[in-house]
C-alpha cells in the first residue's frame, strides 16, 4: 500500500468510526503535518458529499459517523492555516529578509519661514544657512560619510559652508544640482520666478542642471559670477554681481532689486511684509526697476518710490496694495 493508499485509507476508517488509537494517532499527525494535498482534499470532498440513501445509511450504521464529518472539516480549515502560515515563514527563510536596521535609517528635519520670517540654521557639519521668507529646506541632522547633501524645496537660502575636501556640499533645487567643497553662494529657486538663480559671493561652485537639448550641462562659477537657469527651457543666462550684498544682502533685512521686474518686486515684498500686492492693470508687473532699501524702510515708503519712479499710485484696503496707472 502506497502512502497515497494509505491516507485514503486512513480517512475511510475515520469516517466509519473503525480507527484504532495508534490509527487516530497516525490520522491527526498526518493533519499537523500538512501533509494532505489538494488531491487528497478533492476526494475526501467526494467522500463528504455522498448521495442521501448512503448518508442516511451512514448515520444508521455508525451515529458518530456524520458528527466526525464536521468535525473533519473543521481539521482542514485549521490545516490550510497551518499550511499558509508555514509557506509565509518558508519564503522568508528562503528569501533572508532581514528586519530593518533603524540605526542605519537617516533622519531629516523641515525647515519653513512664513512670509516676513528669517531663520539662520546651524548644520551638523557647522556650516551656516539663512532661509529667506516662504522658503523650505529639508536637511539630515546627521550628513554620510561621503557627501553632505541638502534639499531646497521652495524659496531662497544663502550658504556659507563649512570647507572639508572629503565631503563635497550638494543643494538640490528640483533638478538642479549646486556643488560646493567650501563656500559661501545664494540660491533662489522661488515658485514664481521663471527662473533658478545661483550667486557666488566665496570660493568656487559647480552647477549641473538640464540643458536646451536635455543633456547636463556643468557651469563653473567663481566669486561675482551669477548663472540663472529656465525652468522650462533649461537656457542659461550668466551674468555678474556687483558685490556680495548683491546676493546676500536679505539675510540682513535689505532689499536688492537689480533690474526686476514690478511683478517680481511685488512677490518679494508680499513674502518680507505678508502683504498681499496686486496691480490693476497686469501690464504694469513687467516695469522693471533697480533699487536698495534698508531693514528699516516700511512697505508704504517702498511702495511711494516704487510709484514715484514709475509713475504709478497706488491705493490701500484691507491687507492689500494695489498698483494703478495716475
Amino acid at each position: 500500500m502506497d502512502e497515497k493508499e494509505f491516507q485514503q485509507k486512513l480517512i475511510q476508517r475515520y469516517l466509519n468510526n473503525q480507527c484504532t488509537d495508534e490509527e487516530l494517532e497516525a490520522f491527526f499527525h498526518l493533519i499537523e503535518k500538512g501533509l494532505i494535498t489538494d488531491a487528497l482534499i478533492q476526494e475526501m470532498d467526494v467522500l463528504l458529499n455522498t448521495d442521501e440513501d448512503t448518508s442516511h445509511q451512514d448515520v444508521q450504521l455508525y451515529p458518530d459517523a456524520e458528527k466526525r464529518k464536521l468535525n473533519l472539516r473543521r481539521l482542514l480549515g485549521y490545516a490550510a492555516m497551518l499550511l499558509l502560515c508555514f509557506s509565509t515563514c518558508f519564503y522568508f527563510v528562503q528569501h533572508r529578509i532581514h528586519p530593518i536596521n533603524t540605526a542605519e535609517l537617516v533622519k531629516y528635519d523641515t525647515v519653513e519661514t512664513q512670509r516676513g520670517e528669517i531663520k539662520r540654521i546651524e548644520l551638523a557639519d557647522k556650516s551656516v544657512l539663512f532661509l529667506n521668507a516662504h522658503s523650505r529646506l529639508r536637511y539630515p541632522e546627521k550628513f554620510s560619510n561621503k557627501l553632505r547633501e541638502v534639499d531646497l524645496l521652495e524659496g531662497e537660502v544663502y550658504c556659507a559652508i563649512y570647507h572639508d575636501k572629503n565631503k563635497p556640499f550638494i543643494v538640490r533645487s528640483g533638478n538642479i544640482n549646486t556643488q560646493v567643497l567650501g563656500t559661501a553662494f545664494n540660491i533662489s529657486f522661488y515658485k514664481y520666478l521663471k527662473s533658478v538663480s545661483i550667486s557666488v559671493t566665496q570660493g568656487k561652485v559647480s552647477v549641473t542642471a538640464p540643458g536646451q537639448n536635455s543633456k547636463l550641462n556643468k557651469s563653473i562659477l567663481l566669486p561675482g559670477d551669477k548663472i540663472s537657469i529656465n525652468k522650462l527651457s533649461g537656457k542659461t543666462t550668466y551674468s555678474k554681481i556687483a558685490m556680495a550684498d548683491d546676493a546676500m544682502g536679505w539675510t540682513s533685512g535689505k532689499l536688492i532689486f537689480d533690474n526686476k521686474s514690478l511683478g517680481e518686486v511685488a512677490n518679494v515684498l508680499s513674502d518680507r511684509f505678508n502683504t498681499e500686492i496686486g496691480f490693476a492693470d497686469n501690464s504694469i508687473m513687467h516695469y522693471h526697476i533697480t533699487a536698495t532699501f534698508n531693514s528699516t524702510d516700511h512697505l508704504l515708503d517702498i511702495i511711494k518710490m516704487l510709484c514715484i519712479s514709475n509713475k504709478l499710485r497706488y491705493h490701500v484696503t484691507d491687507k492689500k496694495i494695489v498698483l494703478m496707472f495716475n
